[in-house]
Order: C-alpha cells, then structure tokens, then sequence
C-alpha cells in the first residue's frame, strides 16, 4: 500500500521550521474536531430530533481523517505548501505566473481539500525545486503524490455533497439522494481509501436512518419512498399513525373549545337583549 510506505513516524518534527500562518480565513463551511463528541452525546429525553445533514456528513468525513497515514500524508502536504509561502518562494511562483497555494485551517476538513488540490496543480514545479535543493523534503517518499492524489479524489464527492447539502429548504429525500450519491461515487473509485471513507459513511448512515423523522419523510415523498426497506416502513408507517391520532385529538380539542365559546357568547348576548327591552 503507497499509504504505509508514506507514514513514518515523527512527521510532526517538519513543522517546527514555520510558525502558524497569519490571518488565514476560518469558514463555517464544517464542524470542529472537537465539537463532535458533544455533538454525538447530545439528547433531549422528551424530545425527538434529528441531525443537520450537513454535519452529519462532515462528522463522517472526519471519522475518515483519523487514521495516523492519513495524517501522516495531510502533515506532509502542509508542510510544503508552508514552505512554498516563505517570501522567496512566493516570489518565484509569482514570476512564473502561478497561484500561491492556501494553507488550511487544520480545524476545517474542506479547506484541507483544497489545499491539497492547490499543492497538486504545482506538482511539477514542486517536483523541480526539489531536484534544484530550493526545497528541502528528506523524508518525501515517490509515493506521496500519488498518495495524495488518491485522497484528493476521495473527498471530492463529499465536497459536492457540502455544498448540495447547504442549499435552503432541502427535504429528507432529497438529503437521502444526496448522501446515496456520495457514497456510491466514492465506492466507484475502488481504492483503498475509498473503502475506508464508504465504511465510515455507512456508520453515520446507521444512525440517520434509525431516525423515525427521516424514515417518514422519506416515505411521504413519493420519489424516494420506494428506497425505503419493509421494516423501515413499517416503522414509517406506525410513527404517521401516531401523529395523525395526535392531530385528531388536538384538533377535537379545539372544535370543543370553540363550540363552549360560541354557546357562551349567544348565551351572553340573549341576556344583553332581554336586558335592554
């Protein structure tokens, strides 16, 4: 696997030439590493809820960065495109008409994305001031860009999902048709990584559709119900009966009330009338 090769320890050691790069924009594009615990533990015991979608990806995609190799492999790209920042470098690429590439906010997954598919598009010049020693990379396997290739080409299903996934007034069916994609996209690609991400968003997925809000959702719209299996909608089915009980006493309730009122209001006015003659 080019991944194990890739993975020697003490990575973290390239880090201590650069300090942390100023003013680097923090988007709100995904959720923190450390929110996601309390987010997972959170429950309201009266009350039945359900999980933004967009977050419910990003945790998921999260789950796939944990592994050491695969953060063996981001350390390494950050630490060139630290380099390729200093002014020198900056200049150099600048003459050659090339873009600067973004360092990322190691607290945001996408903007990791995208440094990283900055850092591939200088692949060649990279390449070149390696060759000339105007980069210094000892620990750089041959293996690192094809590595990062293939986790590059991993998250860009998930990205485009993000982003569907943050358009206003989105149904549960829809959110279901979105994540099917992703996964089967990312399934498609038949790699190593890609079964680690496709196991990782089969987890989350577990938990999404044990949610009964979803399962009637998407048993509601007809485009996505026949996706559903029998035991799911059943379960559908059953929470919609208890609902529809529920709206029927509620909306008894309120005809009763109503009637009282009416009845007390004529009884009132009848007075007024015998009253005044």
């Amino acid at each position: 696997c080019a991944l194990r090769i890739c993975s020697e320890p003490n990575d973290e050691d390239e880090l201590e030439e650069v300090g942390p790069e100023p003013n680097e924009d923090d988007t709100e594009d995904s959720i923190t590493v450390t929110e996601t615990a309390a987010i997972d533990n959170f429950t309201i015991p009266w009350l039945k809820t359900m999980r933004c979608a967009a977050h419910t990806l990003q945790l998921a995609v999260w789950d796939f960065l944990k592994p050491k190799h695969i953060q063996a492999l981001i350390v390494k790209a950050r630490c060139l495109v630290r380099k390729l920042r200093i002014p020198s470098l900056r200049y150099m690429l600048k003459s050659r008409k090339l873009a600067i590439p973004q360092i990322d906010v190691t607290t945001r997954w996408s903007s990791t994305g995208i440094m990283i598919e900055n850092l591939l598009k200088l692949e060649p010049t990279v390449k070149e001031f390696l060759d000339n020693k105007i980069i210094e990379a000892n620990r750089l396997q041959p293996c690192f860009w094809e590595s990062l290739k293939e986790l590059s080409s991993t998250l860009e299903p998930a990205k485009i999902a993000t982003t569907k996934l943050q358009t206003a007034n989105i149904t549960a069916g829809e959110f279901h048709e979105v994540w099917t994609k992703m996964k089967l996209s990312v399934r498609s690609q038949e790699t190593g990584l890609a079964g680690l991400f496709v196991k990782c968003i089969e987890n989350r997925e577990k938990n999404l559709l044990l949610n009964e809000g979803l399962l009637m959702s998407i048993y509601a719209d007809p485009r996505y119900k026949s996706i559903l299996t029998v035991e799911q909608v059943s379960v559908a089915r059953d929470e919609i009966l208890v609902i529809a009980e529920r709206l029927h006493r509620l909306t008894a309730s309120a005809t009763d009330i109503v009637q009282e009122g009416s009845v007390a209001d004529i009884d009132d006015t009848c007075g007024d009338h015998d009253y005044m003659y």
